[in-house]
């Protein structure tokens, strides 16, 4: 059984697609386990957005 994303849907695979050396990536690291507990996803702490980092700190001041 083949696996779509979007990188391969979009023929981008050389760009996007996977966490590997040369190719982008925008990244969530959340604490606890958002695939058993949906409301994990809001228990955000880390945010690297194309090669950037923000840390929740900074995450709040864009909310409030």
């Amino acid at each position: 059984m083949r696996r779509y994303n979007a990188a391969n849907i979009l023929k981008d695979e050389d760009k996007y697609g996977s966490l590997q050396s040369g190719l982008v990536a925008d990244l969530i690291r959340v604490s606890g386990g958002p695939s058993k507990i949906i409301s994990d996803t809001r228990n955000i702490k880390q945010v690297i957005l194309r090669c950037g980092q923000l840390d929740r700190e900074k995450l709040l001041t864009f909310w409030h």
